[in-house]
Formats: C-alpha cells, structure tokens, sequence
C-alpha cells in the first residue's frame, strides 16, 4: 500500500532531504515551500501526510494546521519545531497534529514516527475503523531545551549510530530526565520497534535481583515457577535495558554484570546454557560512580565497562533559561490532557519559575504545573498559583547551590565570600573537598581564601 506524503519547508536544503530520504523509503513526495502552495497541493492531492514547518515565510504554520484540518480532518500532520519552538508545537498537538519533531532530527526517528503515524491511514484504506489520534510526543521530543547543557545531551542521542550495541551511562541528579534520555536513545536507534525493559536497582530485594535480571530455571530455589521464568536481559530481546540507579547494586552482582558486559552472555539461575545478549545497555546513576569506586562500593571493570558513552543531564538549576520552556510545554500538555484553559504564564510567575533552585529538578517542575493546572482556575498562570516554596524562596544570587556549587552570574565579592564559607563549613574545614565542591582547583580557592580572610 502506497502513501502520498506533503513536506512542507521554507527552507530547500530541509525539503530536498526530506524528499530523498522518503523517496529512498518508498513513499510518493511532493514539496511546498509556503503555506499557499501546501493548501492548494493538499485540496488536490489529498496527501495520507504532511510534514509541516511551523515557521513559514508567509504564515503561521498553526494557521495552516487549521486550515489542513478544515480541508480533511483525516490527514496525518506532523509538526516539524525547533527547541525554541516547543510551545509551538505542543499548540499543534492540541489543534490535531499526531505530534511533532525538534529540529535538528534524526533520520531514524523521523522514519519511526511517519510509520506510525501512517498506521493510521493503513487501517483507514483496509477498510478498518479509525484509531483517536492522542497526546502521545515521543521521548527524544519531550527532551527540550536550549541550553547549551541539555544541547550538549541531545547531540550526544542524535550522534550515536542507529545499530550500536555501546553501552552508555547517564550520569544527573534525581529528576533530570536520565530514563527520558534513555528512552529517546531507544527510540532514535535501529531497536525502536523492540523492547525498552526497565528496572530499578534499588527497588527490587537483594535476594531477588538476580533472578530478576538473568532469569531463573524451573526448580531453581523454592517457589520457583515450574517452566522458569526469563529476565530482564532476555526479555528485552534486541531491544535495549535500562538499569536505573546502577550504584545500588550490590558488588556480589556487580560480578556477574561484568561477565554480561565482557562476554555479551549469561546464564539464567539454575541453569548452565549461556544465552547470548542482543540487547543494549543503558545505565543510570544519581552517584558519583567515580567516588564510588575510589571507596570501593563500585567495582572499576564494571564502571569502565558501563561508561563507554557518558551522558551528563544537568541539575535544572544550572540552566534555568530552559524552566520557561519546559513549565510552558507541561501547561500545554496538561491543558490538554485535561481540557483546562491555561495557555500563558505571567512575567512574575515565569520570574518566581526561574528563581527557584528546583531541587527535585525537571520531574518537580513538571509536578507543580500539573497540580496548577488540575487544580487552579484560569487562562493564565500567576504568582498566586504557584506553591509556597517557590513563592518564598531565596534568590538564587544568594544561595549556594545544593551540590556546593558557586552560583552563576554573580561578581559580588560577598556572594563569593559567602559561598566559600558555606563549601568550607559543609567539609569540616577540609580545602580539598570544597574546592571540589565548588569547581575550583586548591590553589585557586586557597587564592580566594586569601583574599577575603578566611
């Protein structure tokens, strides 16, 4: 069954890209580099897809959405954005597009995403009944930002070759998003289509763990099933594992993990047939895996194993220009998702958002905008709605950061002064570890240290 699909975007190098790619897939193309020629190409060609640039030359591409949707609510539209754009884009989920694409995109994700949203239309043309079209944005486009910190995360995913079996080790602060990255690693690569198998390292009983992670053979130990029962490595088939908070496993198992990552094998429990592992591994860690090793409660081989591919997502408090972003995608989902009216945040409520120091991160944040929009009353978000820890905290040229790091953007000798005391009270008086703690080196802080008689 063939699929006629519209590329609409202002830019040529974009539309001949798209074009060649999607041709190279067996998919009819024509090109539209405005509004006015995408309209009257899809009054008569009646396109299965377009792909639409939100900004165009010669209107909004929220306006054509419109318009596209007037002319045959049945056209798939996926909304192509840059980061910047996210809101953009997230209106366009709202209007009827089946979901959007930050730019830059990778060439493996794009083809996910047209596959799926053809499927649709596959069973429209059989005959079959019509699936609802739902608020469904993809991992790698729910990972926004413009920072050069979460830009720097979002190379990396776009960077890592579609069929690599490289292990990676995502490395941040609890809710920065480590299973998000996880999952849009998964879902750029050539294992989409197959299993992402989770789990956590601290949630499951020690005594469990193993058999959860290899499997067991029927008879193994008491209560086990008859038949066996296969774990996470084998279920996740050529897919990809995610092994969240890998500190906590314990070092008897640590062993074992590195026999899996050397031999890319394993055995379940009970049994001695060696089962090849297909899958990739992604780790994660809210730890300083290297103090942890340093202290011997991780093992090196394993550490070195995992970290081939590092992955660093930043505390939200280091990038604040990205809160506003992300508290204006999460308002936009959420309104969505519950039929609420809020489509603004207010300047003194977008300010008291950026001041805050969110030690939960990005998951605190998207937490308060739920509660705001479930539970508030509105079409704009104001200081008033926002929780009282956000309302009373200290501004952040005042505030030490929670991992001892010197606050941005502040030249006060003071502050800096300030800053010093508090790394050195935190450490017992011990040079080395608040150097450490606030990112300089001995001699630079014993410098500072000098200089305003501490």
């Amino acid at each position: 069954m063939s699929f006629n699909i519209l590329v609409v975007d202002d830019e040529a190098s974009m539309r001949n890209s798209l074009a060649r790619l999607l041709t190279g897939n067996g998919y009819s193309v024509r090109v539209a580099d405005c509004a006015r020629a995408a309209l009257g190409k899809v009054r008569k060609e009646h396109p299965d897809l377009v792909l639409l640039d939100i900004c165009l030359p010669d209107t909004s591409g929220l306006d054509v959405l419109r318009q596209l949707k007037e002319i045959n609510d049945r056209i798939e539209v996926i909304a192509m954005t840059a980061y910047e754009s996210v809101a953009d884009a997230v209106q366009a989920i709202k209007i009827g597009a089946y979901d959007y694409l930050g730019k830059p995109f990778n060439i493996d994700a794009i083809r996910l995403l047209i596959k799926r949203a053809l499927a649709n239309r596959y069973v429209e043309k059989a005959g079959g009944p019509r699936r609802p079209v739902q608020w469904q944005g993809s991992a790698c486009d729910r990972l926004i930002g413009k920072s050069p910190a979460m830009k720097r995360v979002l190379d990396i995913i776009h960077r890592l070759p579609a069929n690599s079996v490289s292990n990676v080790l995502a490395e941040g602060e609890t809710g920065t998003g480590k299973e998000l990255a996880a999952r849009a690693i998964h879902e750029t690569s050539g294992r989409a289509a197959e299993p992402f198998v989770a789990v956590s390292c601290a949630a499951i009983p020690r005594d469990l763990m193993e058999s959860e992670l290899f499997g067991y053979e029927g008879g193994a130990f008491t209560g086990a099933r008859p038949g066996g029962k296969p774990g996470v490595f084998e279920r996740a088939g050529n897919g990809t594992v995610f092994l969240d908070e890998i500190g906590e496993l314990e070092l008897a198992l640590q062993v074992k993990l590195l026999r899996v990552l050397e031999a890319r094998e394993f055995c379940r429990v009970g049994g001695l047939k060696s089962i090849p592992l297909r899958a990739r591994i992604i780790a994660a860690t809210n730890r300083d895996l290297k103090r942890e090793v340093k202290e011997g409660r991780f093992r090196a081989d394993v550490y070195y194993r995992l970290n081939v591919v590092l992955m660093t997502l930043p505390p939200l408090r280091e990038h604040p220009g990205d809160v506003a972003i992300l508290a204006e995608s999460f308002m936009q989902e959420f309104s969505a998702r519950f039929s609420r009216k809020f489509a603004a945040i207010s300047q003194p409520a977008r300010k008291l958002l950026e001041n805050y120091a969110w030690p939960g991160n990005v998951r605190e944040l998207r937490n308060v905008m739920e509660r705001i929009v479930l539970m508030e009353d509105g079409c704009t978000i104001l200081p008033e709605h926002l929780p009282d820890e956000i309302l009373n905290s200290t501004p952040p040229e005042t505030r030490l950061a929670p991992d001892g790091g010197l606050p941005g953007g502040s030249p006060l000798d003071d502050v800096e002064r300030k800053c010093i005391v508090q790394a050195l009270d935190r450490t017992g008086g011990n040079v080395v570890r608040a150097a450490r703690l606030l990112g300089l080196k001995r001699g630079a802080l014993r410098y500072r240290m000098d200089k305003y008689g501490i």
